[in-house]
């Protein structure tokens, strides 16, 4: 990344987008403290990296490529041990919650070894939005997911962007997520070279703009 510069507000679905390898991924680990930029700082909620205090980065809710799932316990043993990492008190309503709310229902007893790609992406996304983050962070969660899926996912972000909650997703493209952003930031070359409303440019602009970036044209 080189000379990344913006700023999120509250209460905004922001899409992070741009050709495979440009950044993104590492960008949202960035933010997320889960690694530290050679420079630069990240400032979230007040707190300045690379001393985020653990109070902070607790109102983070990350969903990266990988799901990080434990894939010898269930569906509801995974949900549990993160309920119980954020200090969650009733955990067992807010799993029977959360399942429901991603109809995980009727295979929370499923271990995820044997779940498909698919139900194993929803008990990701389920396991980051858990904990109803102030900061929301998603690394392409729309990958796996079928048009139901994707529905629960818009319609949950939409619900929790109404309290108040910050949203920065990924993509390689632009596709069914501009339904629901307030803006996009392209980035290409480890470098941003678009920042703006979705009112402000069109769809067909952003794939331009990407594919041009892309191609060196």
């Amino acid at each position: 990344l080189n000379e990344v510069s913006f700023i999120l507000n509250d209460g905004e679905i922001v899409l992070l987008t741009g050709p495979n390898g440009s950044g993104k991924s590492t960008l949202l680990k960035i933010i997320a403290s889960l690694i530290h930029p050679d420079g630069g700082t990240i400032k979230i909620f007040g707190e300045k990296s690379p001393a985020i205090p653990e109070y902070t980065r607790a109102q983070i809710g990350c969903l990266l490529h990988d799901n990080m799932l434990y894939s010898d316990l269930t569906i509801r043993e995974n949900l549990e041990f993160v309920a119980g990492l954020f200090g969650i008190e009733n955990i067992y309503k807010t799993v029977n919650d959360i399942g429901t709310t991603f109809e995980l229902g009727r295979i929370m007893e499923t271990r995820i070894r044997y779940l498909s790609h698919g139900q194993a992406r929803r008990v990701a996304i389920a396991k980051a939005f858990i904990h109803k983050p102030k900061l929301l962070l998603l690394d392409e969660p729309e990958s796996g997911l079928d048009a139901i899926s994707l529905e629960l996912l818009h319609e949950e972000t939409n619900r929790l962007r109404s309290t108040g909650t910050t949203v920065l997703m990924t993509s390689h493209s632009f596709g069914t997520t501009n339904n629901i952003c307030d803006r996009v930031v392209i980035l290409n070359n480890s470098k941003i070279i678009c920042d703006k409303k979705l009112n402000e440019i069109s769809s067909s602009e952003i794939n331009r703009l990407i594919l041009k970036r892309n191609t060196g044209q």
